[in-house]
């Protein structure tokens, strides 16, 4: 008898255990179902107010409308809508353990394995086959640190495919790199080298080796000044909103002479005030001070330390990111010779949140903005307040770019397996190469998540210049 009340209480706990996880999980998604909602709300009237503004602009001014410069908005659309499935799949495990340069430590790697059709991947062809559809052309990334690794990305797979060792200055005194060359081209055509100043290829010399152009110029906000002489690129410029240094170079120039354009504006960084005590999570005091201010308070769903920060993110990208960018895509726009080129907008993508920051949150903190609002995890404040403007930022541009004839080329990809975070960052444990929170958003290509964006890079670009199909012949250099 006593056994068989112990059993009954047993099971009993047990079902209400079951019921509590159970109803924890529905409480947990049914929050992340109205938080999204709410960002989503909020984000669509300003979509809707955006596009109403610009059809009344468009019918009284002289402008030439995008479907004149090589695709209707729908068009480009459809077309961006075709890169999706380059970041949707899954992360095969292989089967052979890999062993970490530095560390000497053995790690299970992963392969990311996209949802796309076999027609559109193309694997390691697509650098070949970009090359082949680049010739004699320029190409300008202007952006911030995350534009600034796609170029070196690209570079990497530039290295393999010619069999040369491309060498890059940095994001502060990238000129330019003479890529794509001829085997045939002789010796000559293979010096790189390592010096600021370089002597620029003439149009025959890129014909000739079926050469091309790449070239980046950091820009942290995508400022689109008219000179080279402008404030904004002689005077060093400190965000008043944040206390972070703007770092932005002249780029209109270079975006004349180019025939396809890759640009960003990322997130904002957390203000520097927020490090204040940063063992400790930090001084937020200025989500507190957005979200108690009734005309910032975005999102109505819940009030906790997490929902501030999100509510602070989406501050952020209504108040600053939102109206920069318009006025860089005006500028382009009124461009009468950059508004005639390619010109493609790379996505922002999340920072890997369990491997950033040095406290407890390190190796449960979340990534992605739907697992936010979760009490059982604990939040890295930084992460969250960079991935919650990504989730926002992308769901802006991706609806309005194509009304300024501008392609959204996403760049995410599902969450890395905590595998490739530690071979992204094994390198020597010296002062210079500390892990930093940027290595969390910056995986180099001999990690698979940085494969898998390299990959996805290269193959998209591809597919986006096949299908424009817009490149213009060879412009005087």
């Amino acid at each position: 008898m006593r056994r068989r009340r112990v059993l009954l209480r047993f099971i009993t706990i047990s079902w209400m255990v079951l019921f509590y996880v159970l109803y924890m999980r529905y409480s947990d998604g049914r929050k992340r179902s109205l938080l999204h909602r709410s960002i989503n709300t909020v984000l669509d009237e300003v979509i809707m107010d955006h596009v109403v503004t610009r059809r009344a602009s468009l019918k009284t001014s002289s402008e030439i409308h995008p479907r004149e410069r090589g695709g209707s908005p729908g068009a480009i659309m459809t077309l961006q809508s075709s890169l999706d499935c380059l970041t949707r799949g899954i992360w095969a495990l292989d089967t052979k353990p890999t062993l970490l340069r530095f560390t000497k430590r053995k790690y299970q790697a992963y392969t990311f394995k996209p949802s796309c059709s076999s027609a559109l991947v193309t694997g390691n062809n697509a650098i070949a086959k970009l090359c082949s559809s680049l010739v004699a052309k320029q190409v300008l990334l202007v952006g911030p640190e995350t534009t600034f690794h796609l170029h070196s990305l690209w570079l990497k797979a530039l290295e393999g495919h010619e069999n040369r060792s491309i060498h890059c200055l940095g994001p502060e005194f990238c000129t330019f790199h003479h890529v794509c060359k001829s085997m045939s081209a002789g010796s000559d055509a293979f010096a790189e080298t390592e010096e600021r100043f370089k002597k620029f290829p003439r149009k025959e010399t890129l014909l000739a080796t079926g050469s091309s152009i790449l070239r980046y110029v950091r820009s942290t906000t995508l400022y689109a000044g008219h000179s080279a002489d402008d404030a904004a690129y002689t005077q060093p410029v400190v965000d008043p909103e944040t206390g972070v240094r703007v770092r932005n170079a002249y780029w209109l120039g270079h975006a004349r002479k180019a025939h396809l354009i890759i640009m960003n504006r990322g997130p904002l960084p957390a203000p520097a005030w927020t490090y204040v005590n940063a063992s400790f999570g930090g001084n937020w005091t200025f989500a507190d001070n957005v979200y108690l201010n009734t005309s910032t308070a975005y999102i109505k769903d819940g009030d906790s330390f997490a929902i501030r920060i999100v509510n602070a993110a989406l501050h952020a990208t209504l108040t600053s990111f939102l109206p920069s960018t318009l006025h860089s895509l005006h500028v382009l726009e009124a461009h009468p010779i950059i508004r005639q080129k390619i010109l493609i907008w790379h996505s922002s993508w999340y920072r890997q949140a369990h491997c950033s920051g040095d406290g407890p949150s390190k190796s449960t903190a979340p990534s992605l903005l739907e697992d936010f609002t979760s009490p059982t995890i604990l939040v890295d404040p930084w992460s969250l307040y960079y991935n919650a403007q990504v989730y926002m930022q992308n769901y802006l541009v991706q609806s309005l770019l194509p009304r300024y004839g501008i392609i959204y080329f996403p760049q995410g990809l599902p969450v890395a397996p905590i595998a490739e975070v530690i071979a992204a960052n094994d390198r020597p444990a010296s002062g210079r190469n500390r892990r930093r929170a940027a290595d969390c958003l910056l995986f180099p290509p001999s990690a698979s998540y940085g494969k898998a964006m390299q990959d996805m890079l290269l193959t998209g670009l591809l597919h986006l210049v096949e299908e424009t199909m817009v490149l213009r012949q060879p412009q005087a250099l």
